[in-house]
């Protein structure tokens, strides 16, 4: 039995947005943003409380 995301993923991994460009080079703003939340988080974990 097939999970619900690897059909999913195999469905839309081949859709291109009208917006975006062929090329895939760069990041996409969500990826920015979820590095950019990991990465305030474990420094808010990390840093002391003072």
């Amino acid at each position: 039995m097939k999970s619900y995301t690897q059909d999913f993923f195999r469905k839309h991994s081949n859709r291109k947005s009208p917006g975006r460009k062929s090329s895939n080079s760069g990041f996409t703003l969500l990826e920015v943003l979820v590095v950019a939340l990991a990465i305030g988080s474990l420094s808010a974990i990390a840093a002391p409380s003072c």
